[in-house]
C-alpha cells in the first residue's frame, strides 16, 4: 500500500526506510531517519574487519547493506568503485517529492548515509550515492519507468555532493549521463564505461543503470574468488555458459585457464564481456572474437565453442548462442526449441550464473 500522497518523499517511509507496506507519514520525520540510521550504523559496524580485508584485497565493490536480514526489507546498497548504489525493491515511488524542502531532507539524509559508509569503509574519496529503483512502479512501465523514478532526486543528490565535498563528479558522472542512460546504449558501439570497480585485483565495468541489474553480480563473488585462487582452472579449458558480461571467465583466465569462452545469446552481454577481458590484460582468440552460433546446428556450436590452439594460450573466446539449447547440442541431446523448453520449466535464457 503506497503512503499517501505518494512521491519520492514515500521513500522514506515505504521502501528506504521500513518497506514494511504499513501506510506511513510521507513527512521524513526523526523517528523514521534514526530507526534506518541505527540500522545502518549496525551494518557498517558488523562489516568493520570485512572492509579491512576488501582494502587489502583490492577490492572496493561489496555490500554494504542487505535490508531483507538486517532490518529493512525492500533495500539494498552496494559499493561499487566510487559510488554507493542504493536500490529499493518494494513499491513505487510516483514522481518528485511532495514539496521542494522534503526533496532536500531526504536528499540530505541519503549523503549522511554515503558519508558514514566512506568513513567506515576508509575511502580515498567521498562515496557518490546513486538511486535505483528496481520494483513495481505506479501505473505501470518497464525498465524506463523506473530509471525516471529517482531522476529529480539523483540531481539533487549530486548537487549536494558537491556542495559537500567540492570537487567535480567528471564529465561521465553527472546526473544527467547517469540517469539517461538506456538500456540500447549498453555496450554498444561507442559505449564506455564510466564506473570501474576491482576484486581482488581485477577491474570490471559496473556503470550504474537505474532501474535494470547492474553489470556486475556481487554474490558471485566467492565462486569468482574460487576460480581465481584454488588452482581448479589451471592448464583447463574453461565455458562459461549464461556468461553474461564474463567476469568468471577473466577470473577462469587470471587462475591458470588454458582458454575460456563465454556463451551467451545476448550480444550486448558479449560486448561488455570482451571489454572486461581486454581491461584485464586478456586476448581474444584470433580471428574469433565472435562467433555466432544461433542457428541451433550442433556442429557450428560445437565449432564454436572448439578450444584454441595450443600455441594461443590464455586466450578468450565468445560464441553467441542460447546456452541451453548449446549444452544440450553438444551432449547429444535433442536441443528443442526455446518456447518447447520454457514449457517445460527450463530453458530459455535462464538465470544461470549470471557473471
Amino acid at each position: 500500500m503506497m503512503p499517501k500522497g505518494g512521491g519520492v518523499l514515500g521513500l522514506a517511509a515505504s521502501a528506504l526506510l521500513f518497506g514494511t507496506g504499513h501506510t506511513l507519514s510521507t513527512t521524513l520525520n526523526p523517528p523514521q531517519t534514526s530507526a534506518l540510521r541505527h540500522h545502518f550504523q549496525a551494518a557498517l559496524a558488523a562489516r568493520a574487519t570485512a572492509f579491512a580485508k576488501w582494502d587489502a584485497e583490492r577490492t572496493d565493490a561489496y555490500r554494504v547493506f542487505h535490508g531483507a536480514v538486517e532490518g529493512v526489507p525492500g533495500l539494498v546498497v552496494d559499493r561499487y568503485g566510487p559510488t554507493l548504489l542504493f536500490q529499493t525493491f518494494r513499491d513505487s515511488l510516483g514522481g518528485d517529492g511532495e514539496t521542494e524542502s522534503e526533496a532536500h531532507a531526504l536528499a540530505e539524509f541519503v549523503l549522511d548515509l554515503a558519508e558514514m559508509t566512506s568513513e567506515s569503509a576508509g575511502t580515498k574519496e567521498p562515496l557518490i550515492p546513486i538511486l535505483s529503483h528496481r520494483g513495481n512502479v505506479q501505473g505501470g512501465g518497464g525498465h524506463q519507468a523506473r530509471q525516471s523514478t529517482y531522476q529529480s532526486l539523483q540531481a539533487l543528490l549530486n548537487e549536494g555532493w558537491l556542495r559537500r565535498h567540492g570537487g567535480d563528479l567528471g564529465p561521465e558522472r553527472n546526473s544527467e549521463s547517469l540517469l539517461s542512460l538506456q538500456a540500447a546504449d549498453w555496450g554498444q558501439p561507442g559505449y564506455c564505461a564510466t564506473v570501474v570497480a576491482h576484486e581482488r585485483g581485477c577491474s570490471f565495468d559496473a556503470t550504474p543503470r537505474p532501474g535494470q541489474d547492474p553489470g556486475f553480480y556481487l554474490d558471485f563473488r566467492v565462486a569468482r574468488e574460487w576460480l581465481t585462487e584454488s588452482g581448479a582452472c589451471a592448464g583447463k579449458d574453461v565455458l562459461n555458459a549464461f556468461s553474461y558480461t564474463g567476469t568468471a571467465a577473466v577470473c577462469a583466465l587470471k587462475g591458470g585457464a588454458r582458454a575460456a569462452v563465454n556463451l551467451d545469446f545476448s550480444s550486448t552481454a558479449l560486448s561488455l564481456a570482451r571489454a572486461n577481458a581486454e581491461r584485464n590484460g586478456l586476448g581474444l582468440r584470433q580471428g574469433t572474437a565472435l562467433r555466432d552460433a544461433t542457428s541451433g546446428e550442433q556442429a557450428k556450436v560445437a565449432r564454436a565453442m572448439r578450444p584454441p590452439p595450443r600455441e594461443c594460450p590464455r586466450a578468450l573466446g565468445l560464441v553467441r548462442a542460447d546456452a541451453l539449447p548449446a549444452l544440450r547440442q553438444i551432449a547429444g541431446l535433442p536441443a528443442g526449441g526455446r518456447a518447447q523448453q520454457s514449457r517445460g520449466g527450463v530453458g530459455g535464457r535462464g538465470g544461470g550464473n549470471r557473471a
